[in-house]
This record gives C-alpha cells, sequence and structure tokens, in this order.
C-alpha cells in the first residue's frame, strides 16, 4: 500500500459501477485505535484501480442491494 505503517481500523470511501460490477476505492484513513479513533494514517492510493467483485464478496451484495434500489 501507500503506506506500510501498522494500523487497527480503518474508514475507506469507495465507489461502485452497478453495470460492470466493479470497485475503485477513492481515499482510505486508518488509524492506531480501533473503531476510527487514535492517530491519522493516510492510505489514499494515488491512481486506485478498479476492482472485479467476486460473486460472494461484501462489495457484490451492496452493489445487488443498492443498484437494484435505484432504478
Amino acid at each position: 500500500g501507500p503506506n506500510d505503517e501498522p494500523y487497527r481500523s480503518a474508514i475507506t470511501l469507495i465507489q461502485f459501477d452497478c453495470q460492470e460490477k466493479k470497485s475503485q476505492k477513492l481515499n482510505s484513513q486508518g488509524f492506531i485505535e480501533p473503531m476510527g479513533k487514535g492517530r491519522f494514517i493516510d492510505l489514499t492510493e494515488s491512481d486506485p484501480p478498479w476492482i472485479d467483485l467476486p460473486v460472494d464478496s461484501v462489495g457484490f451484495h451492496i452493489i445487488e442491494t443498492f443498484c437494484a434500489s435505484t432504478k
């Protein structure tokens, strides 16, 4: 990753492509304590790739639920 410093929790903003069933990490912040607490560590990648979502992944289930509700 962009920062190899250890962290115990993270908050990540992800965008999804409903038609292609892909996701892309827009930004990510790590924290040295659980539940987004403690010192902040920037984990954002400069040019994050689009990733195909496996059928049994959490991201795939998010797309199935959210994208179906926006039609």
